[in-house]
C-alpha cells in the first residue's frame, strides 16, 4: 500500500513540476522595467565611503621576510613562473574504483 501511495504521489509531483509556470508579474523576468538596467548604474546604497587602511597583513609581512631570508641564505633570487613546465608526465593512468 505504501509503495503504491508513494508512486502515486511522485507521479503527481512530477506532473505538477512539468506544468508549473509562474504567473506574470511574480517572477523578475516578467518585469521588463526592472530588467532593463542593472541596479549599480544608479545605486540606492551609500557609495564612495571611506575605507581605512590598516597596513599590510601580518601574514604578508611574514611571507616577505621569509622570502628575503631564503634568498639571502641561498644567494639567489626566487622567481615565480606560472608558465607551462617541460618534462611533466602527462596522460597517466587514473584507476576508477567506482562511485563514492
Amino acid at each position: 500500500m505504501g509503495l503504491v501511495a508513494l508512486t502515486f504521489v511522485s507521479e503527481q509531483v512530477r506532473a505538477m513540476k512539468l506544468k508549473f509556470r509562474p504567473t506574470p508579474g511574480t517572477a523578475p523576468w516578467y518585469d521588463r522595467e526592472k530588467t532593463k538596467k542593472p541596479s549599480w548604474e544608479k545605486p540606492d546604497w551609500p557609495v564612495n565611503y571611506f575605507v581605512p587602511n590598516f597596513g599590510d597583513d601580518i601574514d604578508i609581512v611574514a611571507a616577505r621576510k621569509n622570502i628575503n631570508d631564503t634568498e639571502k641564505r641561498l644567494k639567489t633570487t626566487l622567481h615565480a613562473d606560472f608558465g607551462q613546465t617541460d618534462g611533466v608526465k602527462r596522460d597517466y593512468f587514473v584507476p576508477n574504483f567506482g562511485q563514492d
